[in-house]
Order: C-alpha cells, then sequence, then structure tokens
C-alpha cells in the first residue's frame, strides 16, 4: 500500500507514461498477489493495458498478459474466464511479433536488455504450447543473466505459467489456440 501512496503522486490512474502505469502495475500486482484483491488485480490489468498500448513494451504485455491469466482463475463464468485466456494469448502472440523484429535488428547484441528479450520470448513460446521454441531462448536468457535474482524472477514467473497450464488448456481446448 506505501508503494502506491508514493506513486499516487503521479496520477497513474490518468497516465500515459509507460514507465509510471507499468510501476502501478506492478505494485497492484503485487498486492493482487499478496492479499487476493480482484480490485488490485483489475487495476493491474489497466494499468499494464495502458502502458502496453502506449508504448507496445514487453514489460507492459508480459505483466498484462499474466495478469489476464490470474484473472481468468478466478472467474465464475465461462465466457469470460475464455475471454481473459484468449486476451493473454493475443497478446502474447504480439509480443512474439515485436520481439522477433527486436531480435532481428543490427543493434539487438548492443541493448542492455537482450536476457529479458529472451526470457520473456522464451515466456510467451510456453505459453503458447510451444517448448520447442522456448527452450532455446531460455538457455540464452540463463547464460545472459547477470544476477540470481534475474534468474529467480524468470523461474518464479514460469512456474506461475506452468501452475496454470491445466486450466488454460482445458478452458480453451477446442478453440483454434496453439501451435
Amino acid at each position: 500500500q506505501a508503494g502506491f501512496e508514493i506513486i499516487a503522486a503521479l496520477d497513474p490512474e490518468a497516465s500515459n507514461d509507460p514507465e509510471t502505469v507499468g510501476i502501478a502495475g506492478a505494485i497492484t500486482k503485487r498486492l493482487w498477489l499478496l492479499e487476493g484483491d480482484r480490485d488490485s488485480l483489475d487495476a493491474a490489468i489497466q494499468f499494464y493495458r495502458r502502458g502496453f498500448e502506449v508504448k507496445r513494451d514487453y514489460y507492459n504485455g508480459q505483466n498484462l498478459a499474466q495478469c489476464f491469466e490470474f484473472r481468468a482463475q478466478v472467474q465464475s463464468l465461462q465466457p469470460e474466464k475464455v475471454f481473459d485466456f484468449m486476451c493473454a494469448y493475443k497478446i502474447r502472440q504480439v509480443l512474439l511479433k515485436l520481439l522477433h523484429r527486436v531480435l532481428d535488428s543490427s543493434d539487438f547484441f548492443e541493448r542492455p536488455d537482450k536476457r529479458w528479450i529472451y526470457a520473456t520470448l522464451a515466456n510467451c513460446y510456453f505459453a503458447c504450447e510451444q517448448p520447442e521454441h522456448a527452450e532455446p531462448f531460455e538457455q540464452n536468457f540463463l547464460g545472459a543473466a547477470e544476477a540470481k535474482w534475474e534468474i529467480d524472477t524468470y523461474m518464479a514467473g514460469k512456474a506461475e505459467l506452468f501452475a496454470i497450464r491445466a486450466d488454460r488448456l482445458a478452458t480453451l481446448s477446442g478453440s483454434q489456440v496453439g501451435g
């Protein structure tokens, strides 16, 4: 709560700054994870969505997809559950296209964030049930990670992704989603 009180001075509800809304999304997502407060999760989705719409960056996009999956888990109506899982899937499809363009750019290897691009590509491919594409990016990330906390963060996100895998697959079975 204290973190949100600090960032409130930047008026994240009205901001179009991707950094401000990304931080607000992170705080409200963390509140959801700690307290299970649905309003916090809905707020995280709104913040990350705005950041992703403005900047089309992988940080806001990946977190937005993850929050949609968290919300799908608590939806009581099946159509809402399908909608949230499909939103996550579609966002990851956009991220894959965006990040492959970045990967193919001439200055990719000078980027200080290339390890996080690898991590996001791996995550997106795992979520889209394409482990054969995910694993090389995961290995690239692990080789490029600079600190233990980075690996821990990636592994925690991967564990969350796999924890909801069965529900995601059951919900989306029969649709045209997947490899």
